[in-house]
């Protein structure tokens, strides 16, 4: 390659010709390259949606929304002044259910479930109502606890439960 390139800076047009060549290999390199990254398809704009539920199929999932749902008339009741008790059968159902990822039912996720009872429990026997509220609080922080640990997304939907929100 070096002697030809010797070889070519003795006749001044073999050289341009030379040059010549290699400048349009590499344009032609270059407008390859740029008409691979130009065929690649747009992405549609999407647009934007809110998406209630995400996890559509998730037996889990279903049964949390239920427990939401009880936890908003328990919420108003008690801002109301009133009790409203905890259908705990209701709420034991949900630790069977099949979760979106079945990797999240570990020991500590059965420690949270069975405090969380335990928690419903108490809200459910108490007799003192200056009380309640206390209880009630308790068991949404195990919830936000738990959902820290294994599924952050609800937080802020668990968050509007509390009674100051």
């Amino acid at each position: 390659m070096v002697s030809s390139l010797k070889r070519l800076s003795r006749k001044p047009a073999a050289g341009i010709l030379y040059g010549l060549v290699l400048w349009a290999a590499f344009v032609a390199c270059a407008a390859e390259q740029q008409k691979e990254v130009l065929d690649v398809p747009v992405k549609e704009e999407i647009e934007p949606s809110t998406i209630r539920y995400p996890n559509e199929s998730a037996p889990l999932a279903w049964a949390m929304r239920g427990l939401f749902e009880d936890f908003e008339e328990v919420r108003d009741a008690l801002r109301e002044g009133q009790r409203h008790l905890i259908d705990i059968e209701q709420h034991i159902t949900w630790m069977e259910a099949q979760p979106t990822d079945p990797k999240v039912k570990t020991a500590a996720f059965e420690q949270y479930a069975q405090l969380y009872i335990n928690q419903i429990n108490r809200f459910n026997e108490e007799t003192d109502a200056t009380l309640l509220e206390g209880h009630y609080k308790a068991i949404l922080e195990t919830c936000l606890a738990c959902h820290a640990t294994y599924c952050p997304g609800p937080m802020k939907r668990i968050r509007l439960l509390e009674l100051d929100a």
